[in-house]
């Protein structure tokens, strides 16, 4: 039974920094809808599997990122002053990794809409 309530309360935590995430960031939010009002759109129309896989993979993969990102930042803003040159490129190569994830997920969303 302990086992249980351990793994509900895991589970809540998990939510609430979802939550956090949700509410504080606009980039999680943005990335957010558009993963899915993607599967929407793609729910309605008929695609293959493996480009709705590719589309559900990719936006998890681009959200995951993004909630590492906000993480990272969160934790050296609490650590560390910002203006400290080393924090800036921790930040910004961070930034870039949630930019790549995102351009992924986009140029999977337009080959399944092309396909």
């Amino acid at each position: 039974m302990k086992t249980a309530k351990r793994i509900l309360k895991s589970f809540r935590h998990a939510f609430k920094g979802i939550h956090e995430a949700f509410v504080e960031g606009q980039n999680f939010r943005i990335m957010v809808y558009g993963v899915l009002a993607s599967l929407v759109v793609f729910g309605m129309k008929p695609i293959s599997s493996v480009y709705m896989t590719a589309l559900i993979f990719s936006g998890a993969f681009m959200l995951v990122v993004e909630l590492v990102n906000t993480a990272m930042e969160k934790g050296l803003d609490l650590v560390l002053p910002a203006s400290l040159e080393e924090i800036r490129v921790i930040k910004d190569i961070m930034a870039a990794a949630s930019l790549v994830a995102s351009i992924s997920w986009f140029l999977i969303l337009m080959l399944a809409l092309i396909a």
